[in-house]
């Protein structure tokens, strides 16, 4: 009975060391920000998607949320501006059933906010619905409710994967007669013309960052990039291999120059036409010329045209030459004659 009673002790005690064990050390927060807690019927409704990491370190996150669909409809994700760049499962929303789901990841990790930085914390994105529109005989009031479920998982830039202790929180809006029709701020991606004209500004400075792993793109050579653009935000990338000719391309972009025989170029085009571009020097490969960093469409479409007015210029050149000469060869043949 005694030697019972021993195994029986010693076997709570090992299943408590390892629910301790499996139990994440650490935390983070993924919760939900709106512009204001009121609005109208038919409205414009915002909610920011955040992430707390609460001072640790994480690289990937596996969201879903939960939305009241017989309220809010016509629902978009915007993320262009991030803190996830690689997207396993971009943000989808799924209206019929009233969820929202996404997996996304950041290269290095992302460790909150660095101080001085004047940007948000942790935006993962930003949701805009509509509200539904007043019914004759209906309730003047209603409420509405965004929020993440229990399957959501962040986990942790700590080279095992690990998932950190997640707590949830959601939000939820009041739709009333007499409340505001759009968000206290301007949804994403819907930029005036005096915004884009204000935007002088090139997106941030970034890293170009080789890899090759062989449970990745069948271990060939790949890079990973990513920047932001606080102004009018990122609207894509293009890529230049060695002497080749720019191509539009995402982050991770296997290359086509697996023998890394040239410079490798990316350029950050934002929603205004201004542009930052890095390179990154493989071992070995003497750099030409440098890369000019930053720039303006109109300033590269300048330059084309420069070009062309040159071209333009010496085929006249030439042409005139050549009927000058074809004169002067006629009129020397008709002297001798």
């Amino acid at each position: 009975m005694k030697m019972k009673k021993q195994l029986l002790l010693r076997g709570l005690i090992l299943s408590i060391l390892f629910l301790c064990s499996s139990i994440p050390a650490f935390g983070a927060k993924l919760y939900l920000d709106s512009g204001t807690d009121e609005y109208g019927f038919g409205a414009t409704v915002s909610f920011v998607v955040r992430l707390d990491t609460e001072d640790e370190c994480i690289n990937a996150i596996s969201g879903e949320f939960s939305f009241s669909n017989n309220i809010l409809t016509d629902g978009k994700f915007y993320y262009g501006d991030s803190l996830f760049s690689l997207w396993v499962r971009p943000p989808e929303i799924d209206q019929k059933n009233g969820k929202i789901t996404f997996v996304g990841g950041i290269p290095g990790g992302y460790c909150g906010k660095i101080s001085g930085d004047p940007g948000t914390e942790g935006v993962i994105g930003e949701i805009i619905f509509k509200s539904v529109g007043m019914i004759i005989g209906g309730p003047r009031n209603l409420s509405a409710t965004v929020e993440p479920v229990a399957t959501s998982q962040v986990l942790l830039n700590d080279g095992l994967g690990t998932p950190a202790k997640l707590t949830l929180e959601g939000k939820t809006i009041k739709i009333i007669s007499n409340g505001p029709k759009f968000p206290q701020h301007q949804a994403p991606g819907e930029l005036t013309e005096k915004e884009l004209k204000s935007d002088k500004t090139s997106p941030e400075p970034f890293v170009i960052e080789l890899r090759k792993d062989s449970k990745v793109l069948d271990g060939k050579y790949f890079i990973i990039f990513s920047t932001t653009d606080k102004q009018t935000g990122v609207d894509y990338y293009e890529i230049k291999e060695g002497d080749e000719k720019w191509i539009k391309a995402s982050s991770p972009y296997l290359l086509e120059d697996q023998r890394l025989r040239g410079v490798i170029e990316v350029r950050a085009w934002d929603k205004a036409g201004n542009y930052r571009s890095e390179q990154y020097v493989p071992d070995g490969v003497i750099v030409k010329k440098p890369a000019v960093t930053t720039g303006t469409k109109s300033e590269k479409e300048q330059t084309s045209s420069n070009v062309f007015q040159t071209l333009i210029i010496s085929v006249s050149l030439f042409l005139l030459i050549v009927a000058v000469a074809a004169y002067l060869m006629a009129k020397r043949n008709a002297d001798k004659k």
